[in-house]
């Protein structure tokens, strides 16, 4: 079977990493390489690595066990490979506060507070926003601490153009 990654062209120090960053970017710059490819070679290698969320698929998920079986042979002390050094954590940790009943009614309270905003977020979305030319008056509210009456206002809607990566089939 061909050898598929050759470690050789890997980076073997932190500062080689930006220095090949900083090479892809700059041949893109030039014009060498479509930064349409260069991000989709980048996804791609993420996906092999990562695999789809949640699947369970990618090489992480797919070797942990195996690989924790390797560095178990090396004893406590860090593995060198490139640029890490590898050891074997706990991580992901839990609390289960479920059988003390403090918890459960602050949790419980919480989880009315959630549903509450959640449903104060829906209705502000659907205001109309106030247009004297089109004859749409502010919506107002009685604040029923303090008494007075305030404008409904729909939030301020923020974006950020991206890029879309949809697998083909």
């Amino acid at each position: 079977m061909e050898t598929l990654i050759k470690t050789s062209n890997l980076p073997t120090k932190v500062s080689d990493i930006d220095t090949l960053r900083n090479q892809l970017i700059q041949q893109v710059k030039d014009g060498h390489f479509s930064a349409l490819d260069m991000i989709a070679i980048g996804k791609t290698y993420e996906l092999i690595v990562k695999g789809e969320e949640k699947k369970g698929n990618g090489i992480l998920d797919q070797l942990l066990d195996l690989a924790l079986s390797e560095l178990s042979q090396y004893g406590k002390d860090p593995v060198k490979r490139l640029i890490f050094d590898i050891t074997q954590i706990e991580s992901g940790t839990t609390y289960d506060y479920s059988h003390d009943p403090i918890w459960v009614k602050l949790n419980d309270a919480l989880t009315v507070a959630k549903d509450t905003l959640k449903k104060r977020e829906e209705l502000l979305k659907n205001v109309p926003k106030p247009d004297i030319l089109k004859g749409i008056e502010p919506m107002t509210e009685l604040d029923k601490e303090t008494g007075e009456y305030f404008e409904l206002r729909p939030p301020v809607k923020t974006s950020k153009t991206t890029l879309k990566f949809t697998k083909l089939k």
